[in-house]
């Protein structure tokens, strides 16, 4: 792995266009936002056998094979810390919730929680709905290992 810790600032620079312009030219990154959201939408994808919608489509990022949308929600953030899911709107069939360890970029935890199940945890929130992390986390439909899996498996 490169050691980016005796870099002159200019260089550092420079490696992060590098590996931002190949994640684009690999079609992980559409949009240029969240690096760990796109990458997840992908995760996502490939594990649900769908394919991605839109970037400008904002009630759902993924279709499958038998019309179920998917929206993908990914926090990526330092162990400990808690901060929680915002949803425009819940205008999907399902939802996939990511935990990505800021520390390592791997996925701590994933959960799928059907719309009529999530209606029932959200709070009202100005953006739309929100959801803690811990209520997401207790949700016993895990499929960590499957998005593990999907993610190790993307080249």
């Amino acid at each position: 792995m490169l050691d980016t810790s005796a870099l002159p600032l200019r260089e550092l620079l420079a490696t992060s266009i590098a590996i931002s312009t190949e994640l684009r030219r690999r079609g992980y990154v559409r949009t240029g936002t969240s690096l760990a959201g796109e990458l997840m939408e992908h995760v996502v994808a490939a594990a649900y056998d769908a394919r991605l919608e839109a970037p400008i489509n904002a009630g759902w990022d993924a279709v499958t094979n038998d019309g179920t949308r998917i929206q993908v929600k990914t926090r990526f953030l330092e162990p400990g810390a808690r901060r929680p899911f915002t949803f425009k709107t819940l205008d999907f069939d399902i939802a996939v919730i990511v935990w990505i360890n800021a520390a390592s970029f791997t996925i701590d935890w994933a959960r799928e929680i059907p719309r009529v199940e999530l209606e029932a945890i959200v709070a009202p929130h100005s953006a739309g709905f929100r959801l803690s992390a811990s209520r997401t986390i207790a949700h016993e439909a895990d499929v960590t290992s499957r998005l593990r899996a999907a993610f190790d498996a993307l080249a």
